[in-house]
């Protein structure tokens, strides 16, 4: 399977705070974006762990779903939370890895967190 990153969002409620679930979950893009590098990237000697710490900061996604990551394959990074103000509704972006070797997790968790 090739490395791409998969986006989900969830937008929490006041009452779905105090619930503890989310009143909507779906994905944002679930074939993925793809990270395998191409020629161009090739060129300037990326590989698909620089093009995910580039796209992944990019979106602000900093929160880690494991600190520090066990290896287990479904390593995903999240938003701070956006907040309207109007409604208090947060809404949270997050990024999921999907084909990246247990290595590349890690050090796509390292770039991020440091």
């Amino acid at each position: 399977m090739p490395a791409v990153i998969r986006s989900t969002y969830e937008k929490w409620t006041p009452e779905d705070v105090s619930h503890g679930e989310p009143s909507e979950r779906d994905w944002l893009d679930h074939e993925g974006y793809p990270m395998e590098p191409d020629a161009l990237d090739q060129e300037e000697g990326l590989t698909c762990v620089d093009l995910a710490v580039q796209y992944l900061a990019c979106r602000g996604a900093c929160l880690p779903s494991q600190d520090p990551p066990t290896g287990a394959p479904d390593l995903w990074f999240s938003t701070e939370p956006v907040i309207d103000f109007k409604t208090g509704t947060q809404t949270i972006f997050s990024y999921h890895l999907e084909g990246f070797s247990c290595d590349e997790q890690l050090m796509i968790y390292r770039r991020l967190k440091h």
